[in-house]
């Protein structure tokens, strides 16, 4: 079993984009909902694709998706600024 809420602890002050589909049938996406409101603090964000199963967010959500990674992206990288 996954020590995954020990993990994201040591994650608290970095910035993470969770992302989230909610006909995942390997990941229950309520798994992610609880990952994000154990930190569910700035700078993390959760997104979440209503229509994606596991690894196709990026074909079945394609505008959703890129904006997101885009979004976060941008974010990164104008914090190191």
């Amino acid at each position: 079993h996954w020590k995954t809420e020990e993990i994201i602890k040591g994650l608290a002050d970095k910035r993470v984009l969770l992302l989230s589909s909610l006909k995942d049938e390997m990941l229950d996406p309520e798994d992610m909902q609880r990952l994000y409101r154990a930190h569910g603090k700035a700078p993390w964000k959760l997104v979440t694709f209503s229509n994606a199963a596991h690894m196709d967010a990026y074909l079945v959500a394609q505008e959703e998706y890129w904006t997101a990674m885009r979004s976060f992206m941008n974010d990164l990288f104008e914090s190191d600024e």
